[in-house]
């Protein structure tokens, strides 16, 4: 029920999120809370069911945070989403073969996260860095480079995530 009508505040304002997230969901949520003070009275204090009911109440300041702030969401989905091909790959990391290796990998990692967050194609990204670098090194620069200005929201326009790509220099994905 609280992801039904969490669901309709999708794109709303953070205020006109909470105040109807304090109208539908907060009655919702209030209910649920004091049903669990009543039957944690009722059940044997060893139960898995007492070990759960506990958990929640003394969490419950964490768990209800959304019903006051409209910027907060239901639940961390989206944030785990974020993080799920980085998981499935660190089992992956241990084959690495060097140190340097398992380094070169979290910084690919995270600068391909990086892109996604800000809205940039990591392919197209790693294409613009490449060549920058290769351009930057040919012509001997110095090996104190401020790499701040190769991160990917300083990147340029083409590369951002859905857009036409008319540079015909820059390759396509395939």
């Amino acid at each position: 029920m609280l992801y039904k009508h969490d669901g309709e505040t999708w794109g709303w304002s953070p205020d006109k999120r909470r105040q109807y997230r304090q109208t539908h969901c907060k009655p919702v949520v209030d209910k649920l809370l004091r049903r669990m003070e009543e039957i944690q009275t009722t059940i044997s204090t060893g139960s898995r069911l007492n070990t759960a009911i506990n958990y929640v109440l003394k969490r419950r300041e964490s768990l209800t945070r959304f019903l006051e702030d409209g910027r907060a969401e239901l639940d961390t989905n989206a944030v785990e989403r974020q993080f799920k091909s980085v998981q499935m790959l660190r089992k992956n990391v241990y084959f690495m073969g060097s140190d340097e290796g398992g380094e070169t990998w979290a910084i690919f990692s995270s600068l391909i996260e990086t892109c996604k967050l800000n809205g940039y194609d990591p392919y197209r990204y790693l294409v613009w860095l490449f060549d920058e670098l290769s351009v930057l090194f040919a012509r001997g620069a110095s090996p104190v480079i401020d790499y701040r200005k190769y991160l990917p929201w300083n990147a340029p326009e083409q590369c951002k995530a859905g857009m036409k790509q008319e540079d015909e220099d820059v390759p396509q994905a395939a």
